[in-house]
């Protein structure tokens, strides 16, 4: 089951943790999205004047539609290729600030729905971080770097998007 989740709440927060990172963000050519101040009351306040629910909930919605379309051919590949099952229920967040996405084993995926700096879309976002979550063990049994740990995550979701 996928669940969408988004609110105000959960924007502040994001642009929180956000800041916490922002240095290694930097430091790793990520550019997150951030709201015009960067003062804690000020971007609070900017949030709860600009929130518009309709806007995350058709924006969801509509990432949602989007990968139950794709759903049993990237189920199956990823069976193919990992040998792994996706998480039966799945969180997905709507945002619009921070990074393009993130994953929260074991099931949680951020999505940003204001675009990124790779111009991706949100769907290859969602399946991006789906890969993540899936392949986080190898990847902290092998100690591999951020580098190749997105470099891993790309070479599947290229074979996966033939």
């Amino acid at each position: 089951m996928i669940n969408l989740k988004y609110g105000k709440k959960f924007e502040i927060d994001r642009i929180k943790s956000t800041l916490k990172k922002l240095e290694w963000y930097k430091a790793n050519g990520y550019r997150p999205s951030l709201p015009d101040s960067l003062e804690e009351n000020n971007f609070i306040k900017e949030i709860d004047k600009k929130f518009n629910e309709e806007y995350y909930k058709k924006e969801g919605e509509k990432l949602i539609s989007e990968y139950k379309k794709a759903e049993v051919d990237f189920k199956k590949k990823i069976k193919n290729i990992l040998h792994k099952d996706l998480p039966e229920d799945i969180d997905i967040f709507v945002t619009k600030y921070g990074t393009g996405g993130l994953y929260l084993p074991p099931n949680r995926i951020i999505v940003n729905i204001s675009g990124n700096q790779m111009n991706k879309s949100p769907i290859y976002v969602l399946k991006h971080e789906l890969i993540h979550i899936l392949v986080e063990d190898e990847v902290i049994k092998k100690g591999l770097s951020h580098k190749q740990k997105e470099d891993l995550v790309k070479s599947i979701q290229e074979k996966i998007e033939k």
